[in-house]
Protein backbone atom coordinates (compact mmCIF):
# COMPACT_ATOMS: atom_id res chain seq x y z
CA UNK A 1 0.00 0.00 0.00
CA UNK A 2 2.88 2.21 0.69
CA UNK A 3 4.29 2.24 -3.23
CA UNK A 4 0.72 3.12 -4.27
CA UNK A 5 0.41 5.79 -1.80
CA UNK A 6 3.87 7.50 -2.85
CA UNK A 7 3.26 6.89 -6.30
CA UNK A 8 -0.15 8.73 -6.48
CA UNK A 9 -2.16 6.15 -7.25
CA UNK A 10 -5.05 6.86 -5.32
CA UNK A 11 -4.88 10.33 -6.86
CA UNK A 12 -4.55 8.90 -10.87
CA UNK A 13 -7.58 5.92 -10.04
CA UNK A 14 -9.89 8.80 -8.50
CA UNK A 15 -8.69 11.31 -11.82
CA UNK A 16 -9.33 7.97 -14.24
CA UNK A 17 -12.94 7.38 -13.02
CA UNK A 18 -13.88 10.81 -12.74
CA UNK A 19 -12.74 11.10 -16.71
CA UNK A 20 -14.71 8.18 -17.21
CA UNK A 21 -17.84 9.79 -15.36
CA UNK A 22 -17.62 12.81 -17.28
CA UNK A 23 -17.57 10.68 -20.90
CA UNK A 24 -20.30 8.89 -19.83
CA UNK A 25 -22.14 11.64 -18.68
CA UNK A 26 -22.01 13.35 -21.74
CA UNK A 27 -22.49 10.12 -24.03
CA UNK A 28 -25.95 9.86 -21.42
CA UNK A 29 -26.84 13.62 -22.68
CA UNK A 30 -26.44 13.44 -25.98
CA UNK A 31 -28.80 10.00 -26.05
CA UNK A 32 -31.31 11.86 -24.22
CA UNK A 33 -31.56 14.80 -26.47
CA UNK A 34 -31.28 12.56 -29.65
CA UNK A 35 -34.63 12.81 -30.47
CA UNK A 36 -34.77 16.38 -30.28
CA UNK A 37 -32.13 16.29 -32.17
CA UNK A 38 -33.69 14.16 -35.22
CA UNK A 39 -36.87 16.13 -35.35
CA UNK A 40 -35.01 19.59 -35.85
CA UNK A 41 -32.71 17.87 -38.61
CA UNK A 42 -36.06 16.68 -40.37
CA UNK A 43 -37.57 20.08 -40.86
CA UNK A 44 -34.18 21.58 -42.13
CA UNK A 45 -33.71 18.53 -44.41
CA UNK A 46 -36.73 17.18 -45.28
CA UNK A 47 -37.49 13.53 -47.14
CA UNK A 48 -37.09 13.49 -50.59
CA UNK A 49 -39.39 11.22 -52.76
CA UNK A 50 -39.24 7.90 -52.54
CA UNK A 51 -38.47 5.73 -55.67
CA UNK A 52 -41.02 2.75 -53.99
CA UNK A 53 -42.34 0.26 -56.51
CA UNK A 54 -45.76 1.27 -57.33
CA UNK A 55 -47.25 -1.82 -58.27
CA UNK A 56 -49.29 -4.09 -55.97
CA UNK A 57 -48.10 -7.95 -55.57
CA UNK A 58 -50.33 -10.86 -55.03
CA UNK A 59 -50.07 -14.31 -53.00
CA UNK A 60 -49.36 -15.75 -56.29
CA UNK A 61 -46.53 -13.43 -56.99
CA UNK A 62 -45.01 -14.24 -53.36
CA UNK A 63 -46.15 -17.67 -53.79
CA UNK A 64 -43.50 -17.70 -56.63
CA UNK A 65 -41.17 -15.97 -55.15
CA UNK A 66 -40.87 -18.60 -52.56
CA UNK A 67 -40.91 -21.48 -54.72
CA UNK A 68 -38.14 -20.10 -56.79
CA UNK A 69 -36.03 -19.07 -53.74
CA UNK A 70 -36.59 -22.77 -52.25
CA UNK A 71 -35.70 -24.10 -55.16
CA UNK A 72 -32.44 -22.24 -55.78
CA UNK A 73 -31.67 -23.13 -52.25
CA UNK A 74 -32.38 -27.02 -52.99
CA UNK A 75 -29.97 -27.27 -55.76
CA UNK A 76 -27.30 -24.86 -53.74
CA UNK A 77 -27.34 -27.67 -51.39
CA UNK A 78 -27.35 -30.61 -53.56
CA UNK A 79 -24.17 -29.13 -55.38
CA UNK A 80 -22.40 -29.00 -52.18
CA UNK A 81 -23.23 -32.16 -50.86
CA UNK A 82 -25.55 -31.88 -48.40
CA UNK A 83 -28.02 -34.81 -47.79
CA UNK A 84 -31.81 -33.65 -48.45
Amino acid sequence: MQHIHDAQGFVIAIMGMLIVFAALTIISIFISLLPKLVVLLANIFPEGHHHAVQGKTTKKDDDKLLAAIGFGLLKIRANNGDKI
